[in-house]
């Protein structure tokens, strides 16, 4: 009985909404726009003729935008650097005679780089293997608890 009554009060309130709703129009009607041509005085010279050109000085005349080859700059560094003969840093000749930069100590620094890669991979494996150790303890202890407990 529930049910017939509600799909019937479901049925009518559906024919009602559907229903159009005719409205009064108590408004009078509105007339567009008339478009007028107006006349637009465009000056187009008018920056010309506020403008007031005088002549540029005779220094402005004389400058030219060409670049020139060599500065006095260059010049002087050309003069500066022109020996070829490199002379040779106390420190740094000392350095070699010495042997303090040598390609031993690039193969260290490679071997400590290699040490650090592997500690981070055996982080990692640690890790994987911690996370399979959890999800194995979930499937095989967790749940057949949670079924005992739901049956």
């Amino acid at each position: 009985m529930k049910k017939k009554l509600l799909s019937l009060l479901l049925l009518v309130s559906i024919m009602f909404v559907s229903l159009p709703v005719h409205a009064e129009d108590n408004q009078a009607p509105v007339e567009p726009n008339i478009y007028e041509k107006k006349e637009i005085n465009i000056k187009p010279n008018s920056r010309d003729q506020i403008e007031q050109r005088e002549e540029l000085p005779e220094e402005q005349k004389q400058l030219s935008f060409e670049k020139k080859d060599k500065t006095e700059s260059n010049l002087i560094k050309e003069k500066l650097f022109a020996s070829s003969v490199k002379e040779t840093n106390t420190i740094t000749s000392k350095s070699n005679q010495l042997g303090l930069f040598s390609q031993k100590e690039k193969q260290m620094k490679l071997d400590g780089d290699e040490e650090n890669v592997e500690s981070s991979t055996n982080v990692m494996m640690l890790l994987i293997i911690a996370v399979v150790l959890i999800i194995g303890i979930m499937f095989f202890v967790l749940l057949p608890k949670l079924k005992h407990s739901e049956s």
